[in-house]
Order: structure tokens, then C-alpha cells, then sequence
């Protein structure tokens, strides 16, 4: 009996470590999502102790503390846009993952087929066998018996 040979083997190798790549993108592009959602927060909180801290009536600590909050304002807006860039690059890793995933799938449904086929063909193979050794028993004690 000759053993199952999956002749795509190298392609499924490969789509399977194109689908561990993929995941391993998308788990990093989401630890990235956690610390851009980290430093948004940060931010805001530094605008809110900003806004806090801006309330004097000295008129040139004003001008200093209106400019801090300023400063904390494009910081928090380039939070948010940090965010919604890796949000898109979140979205496009998982998209990547899915389709690496299908991929391999595709793959590993065709080499379940062709498994379950060699094992038909090696099972007939052996009921064949098993009949044709049944066959020439009953033919050999036949022969004896007359």
C-alpha cells in the first residue's frame, strides 16, 4: 500500500504561512489600535488639565496658558488622526487575514478530497485482494474436497 502524497503540499505550506503572517500582522496592527486608543485618552485628559489650569486672571499667564491648551488641542487632534489611520490599517490586516484564510481553506478542503479518494481507492484495492485471496481459498479446499 502506497502512502497518500498530496501533490500541492508546497502551496499548502505556503498559504498556511501566509495565514500565520496574516495573523500575526493583525495581532500587532491591533496592539498598535490599543496604543494609538491609549494615547488618545492621555490626550484628552492632558487637554482637560489644560482647560483646568488656563483659568487665571493674570493677564500674562493667560497668554502662556492659552497657548499650552492650544498645543494640547492639535496634540489630541493628532491623536484622533493617529487612530483613524491605524483603524484603516486594523481593517486592512483582518481583511488580509480572511483572505489567507480562505486561501488555505481552499487548499485543505482539496487535500481532504484527495485523501478520502486515495482511501476508496486503497480500500477497494483491498476488498479486491481480500476477494481474490477468498476466491483462490475456496477454489484450493473445492479441489481438495473432490
Amino acid at each position: 500500500m502506497r502512502p497518500f502524497r498530496f501533490r500541492l503540499e508546497t502551496v499548502r505550506r505556503l498559504r498556511d504561512d501566509a495565514e500565520q503572517s496574516a495573523r500575526r500582522d493583525l495581532a500587532e496592527q491591533l496592539a498598535k489600535r490599543e496604543a494609538h486608543a491609549g494615547a488618545l485618552v492621555r490626550s484628552h485628559d492632558a487637554l482637560a488639565a489644560a482647560y483646568a489650569s488656563a483659568r487665571v486672571f493674570d493677564p500674562a499667564v493667560a497668554a502662556c496658558a492659552e497657548a499650552f491648551v492650544e498645543r494640547r488641542e492639535r496634540e489630541r487632534a493628532a491623536a484622533v488622526s493617529a487612530l483613524a489611520v491605524q483603524e484603516a490599517e486594523v481593517d486592512r490586516s483582518r481583511h488580509d487575514a480572511v483572505e489567507a484564510s480562505r486561501g488555505l481553506e481552499v487548499v485543505t478542503r482539496l487535500e481532504d478530497k484527495q485523501r478520502a479518494a486515495w482511501q476508496r481507492n486503497q480500500d477497494r484495492a483491498a476488498d479486491a485482494e481480500l476477494a481474490e485471496l477468498a476466491l483462490t481459498s475456496h477454489r484450493r479446499t473445492q479441489r481438495f474436497a473432490s
